[in-house]
Protein backbone atom coordinates (compact mmCIF):
# COMPACT_ATOMS: atom_id res chain seq x y z
CA UNK A 1 0.00 0.00 0.00
CA UNK A 2 2.88 2.26 1.11
CA UNK A 3 4.48 1.60 -1.95
CA UNK A 4 1.38 2.04 -3.93
CA UNK A 5 1.16 5.96 -2.33
CA UNK A 6 4.43 6.68 -2.93
CA UNK A 7 4.35 6.11 -6.22
CA UNK A 8 1.49 8.21 -6.94
CA UNK A 9 1.71 11.00 -4.06
CA UNK A 10 3.44 13.90 -6.18
CA UNK A 11 0.39 13.75 -9.01
CA UNK A 12 -2.81 13.42 -6.68
CA UNK A 13 -1.50 13.88 -3.25
CA UNK A 14 -1.82 11.70 0.04
CA UNK A 15 -4.89 12.22 1.26
CA UNK A 16 -7.00 11.74 -2.05
CA UNK A 17 -5.31 8.04 -2.35
CA UNK A 18 -5.91 7.11 0.80
CA UNK A 19 -9.53 7.77 0.49
CA UNK A 20 -9.55 5.00 -2.67
CA UNK A 21 -7.27 2.50 -0.54
CA UNK A 22 -7.89 0.52 2.87
CA UNK A 23 -5.61 2.65 4.52
CA UNK A 24 -5.55 6.01 6.83
CA UNK A 25 -3.40 8.88 5.88
CA UNK A 26 -2.41 9.05 9.49
CA UNK A 27 -1.40 5.50 9.04
CA UNK A 28 0.75 6.30 5.89
CA UNK A 29 2.66 8.87 7.65
CA UNK A 30 2.93 7.13 10.82
CA UNK A 31 4.82 3.96 8.47
CA UNK A 32 6.71 6.46 6.60
CA UNK A 33 8.28 8.00 10.06
CA UNK A 34 8.94 5.00 11.39
CA UNK A 35 11.08 3.69 8.10
CA UNK A 36 13.37 6.86 8.69
CA UNK A 37 13.51 6.73 12.40
CA UNK A 38 13.11 2.96 13.52
CA UNK A 39 13.48 4.27 17.35
CA UNK A 40 9.52 5.04 16.68
CA UNK A 41 8.65 1.80 16.08
CA UNK A 42 7.07 -0.38 18.89
CA UNK A 43 9.64 -2.07 21.42
CA UNK A 44 8.38 -5.61 20.29
CA UNK A 45 9.13 -4.65 16.58
CA UNK A 46 12.21 -3.21 17.15
CA UNK A 47 13.04 -6.56 19.18
CA UNK A 48 11.44 -8.81 16.73
CA UNK A 49 13.66 -7.21 14.05
CA UNK A 50 16.84 -7.78 15.95
CA UNK A 51 15.74 -11.36 16.44
CA UNK A 52 15.24 -11.57 12.45
CA UNK A 53 18.56 -10.48 11.86
CA UNK A 54 20.34 -12.95 14.30
CA UNK A 55 17.71 -15.97 13.37
CA UNK A 56 19.35 -15.14 9.75
CA UNK A 57 23.10 -14.75 10.89
CA UNK A 58 22.49 -18.33 12.46
CA UNK A 59 21.01 -19.69 9.64
CA UNK A 60 23.52 -18.04 7.36
CA UNK A 61 26.45 -19.62 9.00
CA UNK A 62 25.63 -23.03 9.67
CA UNK A 63 25.30 -23.14 5.86
CA UNK A 64 21.23 -22.49 5.53
CA UNK A 65 20.55 -26.22 6.67
CA UNK A 66 19.33 -25.75 10.21
CA UNK A 67 15.84 -25.96 10.75
CA UNK A 68 13.46 -24.19 13.02
CA UNK A 69 14.19 -26.13 16.16
CA UNK A 70 18.39 -25.83 16.07
CA UNK A 71 18.34 -22.25 15.01
CA UNK A 72 16.12 -21.53 17.81
CA UNK A 73 18.78 -23.90 20.20
CA UNK A 74 21.93 -22.32 18.57
CA UNK A 75 20.37 -18.83 19.71
CA UNK A 76 19.80 -20.14 23.30
CA UNK A 77 23.47 -21.19 23.27
CA UNK A 78 24.46 -17.67 22.32
CA UNK A 79 21.89 -16.60 25.17
CA UNK A 80 19.99 -14.61 22.82
CA UNK A 81 16.57 -15.15 24.37
CA UNK A 82 13.68 -16.00 21.66
CA UNK A 83 10.38 -17.95 22.38
CA UNK A 84 10.32 -21.44 20.39
CA UNK A 85 6.12 -21.26 20.52
CA UNK A 86 5.79 -17.87 17.91
CA UNK A 87 8.12 -19.10 15.28
CA UNK A 88 6.80 -17.74 11.82
CA UNK A 89 8.45 -19.14 8.46
CA UNK A 90 10.33 -16.30 6.95
CA UNK A 91 9.08 -17.07 3.41
CA UNK A 92 10.34 -13.25 1.99
CA UNK A 93 14.34 -13.54 2.42
CA UNK A 94 14.04 -17.75 2.06
CA UNK A 95 11.24 -19.23 -0.28
CA UNK A 96 11.81 -22.13 0.09
CA UNK A 97 12.70 -22.48 3.80
CA UNK A 98 8.99 -23.25 5.33
CA UNK A 99 10.96 -24.44 8.68
CA UNK A 100 13.27 -21.57 9.08
CA UNK A 101 11.94 -19.32 11.64
CA UNK A 102 11.36 -15.87 12.83
CA UNK A 103 11.65 -15.76 16.96
CA UNK A 104 8.68 -13.48 17.45
CA UNK A 105 8.63 -12.15 21.41
CA UNK A 106 4.93 -13.20 22.21
CA UNK A 107 5.94 -15.72 24.61
CA UNK A 108 8.65 -13.97 25.90
CA UNK A 109 6.54 -11.15 26.93
CA UNK A 110 4.00 -13.71 28.37
CA UNK A 111 6.79 -15.60 30.53
CA UNK A 112 8.25 -11.57 31.37
CA UNK A 113 4.92 -10.80 32.63
CA UNK A 114 4.54 -14.55 34.79
CA UNK A 115 7.76 -13.58 35.91
CA UNK A 116 9.69 -16.73 34.72
CA UNK A 117 12.21 -14.53 32.58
Amino acid sequence: MVACVDAQRDTYGVESICQHLPIAPATYWRHKAQLADPTRRSVRAQRDAVLKREITRVWDEHEQVYGAEKVWRQLRREQIPGARCTVLADRTRHPGAAALVIALSVCLDVLRRRGRR
